[in-house]
């Protein structure tokens, strides 16, 4: 007899991020323009050095963005898809699916002047008690030189696997350290 899998669902947005007005809403086919826009500036930074005009660096991150979102949509088939938004703003994604025995991050994501508020890792800590809830680990990609691999460490993911461009990390219980976070 096979296990049934519980789809993943989108966590409550912590009572400290929803007084100050963010929110988790499940994506819509309205949702495209922002996901492209936020794809965009998330990875600008990237080809600083590349010496392209900056149509050219539009073109190449909406068209990473189409692959992107094509191979999360042919592996992640049945993921949550969240829009996280202050007020009625987007400023992020929050993409989770569920595997045998855990709850992967696909993709968070925040636009940048919303980093380094406490945002992510509040919604982080909303998905590990969803998952210690479910019984289950967290694990996610994260590529080799994405700056928020030291949050991920801080909070007690640890590596586990992976190639030259992402690193899989995982986080148990055993190993979870305080998610505790001011929110700013």
């Amino acid at each position: 007899m096979t296990a049934v899998l519980t789809p993943a669902t989108l966590p409550a947005v912590p009572s400290a991020l929803a007084k100050l007005g963010i929110g988790l809403h499940p994506q819509d086919s309205d949702s495209l323009p922002f996901l492209v826009h936020l794809f965009i500036q998330t990875r600008w930074d990237e080809l600083a050095g590349s010496g392209w005009p900056d149509q050219q660096k539009s073109a190449f991150l909406t068209q990473q963005f189409t692959f992107t979102d094509l191979h999360y949509t042919q592996y992640y088939p049945q993921a949550a898809r969240g829009i996280i938004t202050q007020g009625a703003q987007p400023i992020g994604r929050l993409f989770l699916d569920a595997l045998p025995g855990e709850l992967r991050i696909v993709d968070i994501a925040l636009l940048p002047a919303h980093r380094s508020h406490g945002i992510g890792t509040a919604l982080i800590s909303a998905v590990l008690e969803q998952a210690w809830t479910r019984g289950e680990v967290i694990t996610i990609h994260v590529e080799m030189f994405n700056r928020a691999r030291q949050l991920y460490r801080r909070l007690g993911f640890v590596d586990i696997g992976g190639d030259e461009v992402y690193r899989k990390m995982e986080l148990r219980p055993s190993n979870c350290r305080s998610t505790e976070s001011s929110v700013s």
